[in-house]
This record gives structure tokens, sequence and C-alpha cells, in this order.
């Protein structure tokens, strides 16, 4: 169940944020603190959305090649 919901999850903040910076999409998904606040986030708070998108993105490749 956790393993279900943890592919769920960075497959959202990882894969699927990565192709909405792409031109295939009218609007970009945010980082994962950006949806949970409506203000203006923290410089930190910013810095840890971009640490999970990647370590989304690295547990995607890690799930898909092996």
């Amino acid at each position: 169940m956790i393993t279900k919901l943890l592919f769920i999850l960075t497959f959202i903040f990882g894969v699927i944020q990565l192709l909405t910076y792409t031109k295939l999409f009218g609007r970009e998904i945010n980082g994962f603190f950006e949806t949970l606040y409506w203000g203006k986030i923290p410089f930190f708070l910013k810095w840890l959305d971009v640490i999970i998108f990647l370590m989304s993105l690295g547990y995607q490749i890690n799930y898909w090649l092996l």
C-alpha cells in the first residue's frame, strides 16, 4: 500500500510536473509545498520542493529501469 502511494506521489510531483514545463500543457504543476500553501512560501520550502522534485524523478527512474 505504501509503495503504491509513493509511486503515485512521485509520478505526480516528478514525471507529470516535468511534463507540464513543456508547451504540451497550459498550466504548470507547482512543487509539493506550493500546492499546500496559498500564499508566498519561504525560500527554504522552495528549495525543498526542488529536492522533492529531483528525488521523485530519481524514484521513477529507479522504478522503471529496475
